[in-house]
């Protein structure tokens, strides 16, 4: 019986045998560079000759995806694609970044539409590239599931430059049903658009079945109801909802020069019913020894105020019998991520790292599962890859045939 959910790794490989792959480097035209609609077809053709390989496993292992090529050859024009990443997963659609393209680039690749239910694949070409428009992120694509039977949308959010003081947003929106993207234009709210330093999306995901929410993690949420703009075909209304203000504020930059990654001590998600934030601010400025919170905020459900709801110290961890005898140092956890169906529940990643002389020597890992209404701390050294980014929690994997 496959998983009700799961931790998905966001990294997913297409794997070739190095010894037998080549890459068939003939170009299109003798010689001649393809075309932008030439690449796209190769491209997307290529895509949709791969076959999803699910591996999954019940929490606190790490679940994955992989995509298997046909053959050990590279077709022509497709030596960029070689792997994608999770952008976002609803019910039982994962949608992926195929090869290097993100929202609002000119990098290579497309998207992918994976069918647990099905085991098969959909790709589909990005949208044509404006000059006038640029990312807002680096994860701004939603795929919605219509809940019912095959059908989808696929929402990429992106940021629209204008000449005048009015900063907006386009949302491209794919209709498994269409051909084609369809663009609609709205405001941004004005609390988002500092000139300096604008709202970037660390992460996306639903809410209310419908809602697109975008997470800059450093500053707040922007929602829009996608089933306003379906059923009235109207312009998308965008609403922020800031972080909690006793939450500090950070510069992604350090006074040192080092970029702050906020995904290592924060995440949000939808859980229960409700939209839940799970902060360690006293990670950044962390020293050795010194204990700190780890705490979750609840959003009401009029997306007007956030409720402290549970909060763990970090130094019971370490107080843990099991932390001590595996020998692991009272360093600081990271990459948290909310358990999708347990309130308070919270998966964190420790990983063990040490200078030895101008080298860092890497210990070992293991991933917690932190209840904290029960004060229970259980610990999995060893069970999982080695993990070296934000992974995410899917119940994708609930509808995987077996």
């Amino acid at each position: 019986m496959a998983p009700s959910w799961v931790l998905l790794d966001r990294q997913v490989p297409f794997p070739h045998d190095p010894i037998v792959t080549k890459e068939e480097d003939v170009l299109v035209g003798l010689g001649c560079p393809p075309s932008d609609e030439e690449m796209m077809q190769t491209i997307t053709r290529y895509l949709h000759t791969l076959k999803p390989d699910a591996h999954l496993v019940d929490p606190p292992n790490l679940s994955s995806l992989r995509m298997l090529p046909p053959m050990n050859t590279i077709p022509p024009l497709c030596s960029g694609v070689t792997s994608a990443r999770i952008s976002s997963s609803d019910k039982n659609l994962v949608a992926l970044y195929a090869g290097a393209y993100r929202p609002g680039t000119l990098s290579e690749g497309c998207y992918l539409i994976y069918d647990a239910r099905k085991n098969s694949l959909s790709a589909i070409p990005k949208p044509p590239f404006d000059r006038s428009h640029d990312c807002i992120g680096r994860d701004s694509a939603l795929v919605v599931s219509d809940g019912e039977g095959d059908g989808y949308v696929l929402a990429e959010l992106i940021r629209v430059r204008t000449s005048s003081d009015v900063a907006k947003a386009a949302l491209y929106l794919w209709r498994s049903s269409a051909t084609e993207w369809v663009v609609k234009a709205g405001r941004l709210p004005l609390e988002i658009c500092q000139p300096i330093d604008d709202f970037s999306a660390d992460m996306s995901f639903l809410s209310e079945g419908s809602t697109l929410c975008w997470v800059d993690l450093f500053k707040g949420l922007l929602v829009c109801d996608l089933s306003r703009v379906l059923k009235n075909n109207s312009d998308p209304e965008f609403r922020f909802i800031p972080l909690p203000h006793v939450c500090p504020v950070y510069n992604v930059y350090t006074p040192e020069g080092r970029q702050l990654r906020a995904e290592q001590f924060r995440s949000m998600s939808y859980v229960q019913g409700a939209i839940r934030f799970v902060t360690m601010d006293g990670y950044v400025k962390h020293q050795p020894g010194d204990d700190f919170e780890l705490t979750v905020w609840t959003l009401s459900s009029d997306l007007s105020k956030w409720d402290q709801t549970s909060e763990y110290n970090v130094g019971k961890i370490w107080e843990n019998e099991t932390h001590q005898a595996i020998g692991m140092p009272k360093i600081s956890p990271s990459l948290p991520v909310l358990s999708m169906y347990e309130d308070g529940v919270v998966y964190l990643v420790f990983t063990d790292v040490r200078v030895a002389g101008c080298k860092l020597d890497y210990k070992g890992q293991c991933l917690l599962r932190v209840d904290m209404g029960n004060n229970k701390v259980q610990f999995y050294p060893g069970s999982t890859k080695w993990i070296h980014s934000p992974f995410m929690a899917s119940d994708f994997s609930a509808y995987q045939k077996v």
